[in-house]
């Protein structure tokens, strides 16, 4: 079994377009001792509101995000991995997926992926093909068994 370093996963249904963002433990680090999910996934959101007016999220289906940070360097970077997931008009065919990076809020272009993000993207994937896209959007796999749900009403 693949053990990844997610420690809760976000479920943003009701957004436009859909989405699920998962935390990694990678970074926990430069947020408040104590609140560190919340306040992850807060800016979260307020760097996925700034990016949409920079990037045509219209045309996707749904999109997946890990959140993580960097604290290399002395830096204290907020970092997502957005993938915008389209051509998705027959459920079952190959998705259409746009990589982008932010960094504290920030469009990058060149940033490593990492294993936990491929192995995040395959258990989605898998979901996916075997789920219809209504139950799929509502309700993402749980990637690891122990991994907390949170929800955006609950921020």
């Amino acid at each position: 079994m693949i053990v990844m370093n997610l420690v809760a996963q976000l479920d943003l249904s009701e957004e436009s377009p859909p989405g699920r963002v998962y935390l990694h433990e990678a970074g926990l680090s430069i947020y408040p001792a104590g609140s560190e999910t919340l306040t992850a996934f807060r800016l979260f959101l307020q760097d996925l509101e700034k990016a949409k007016h920079r990037i045509d999220m219209n045309q996707s289906s749904h999109f997946l995000a890990i959140s993580w940070g960097n604290t290399k360097n002395g830096m204290r970077d907020r970092i997502i991995d957005l993938y915008c997931f389209s051509g998705l008009e027959n459920w079952k065919e190959e998705p259409k997926v746009q990589r982008v990076v932010l960094t504290n809020g920030l469009i990058l272009d060149d940033h490593p992926i990492f294993g936990d993000t491929i192995f995040m993207l395959g258990e989605e994937g898998r979901y996916r093909s075997e789920t219809d896209r209504e139950t799929y959007l509502k309700m993402g796999p749980f990637v690891t068994s122990s991994l907390p749900k949170y929800f955006k009403n609950r921020l």
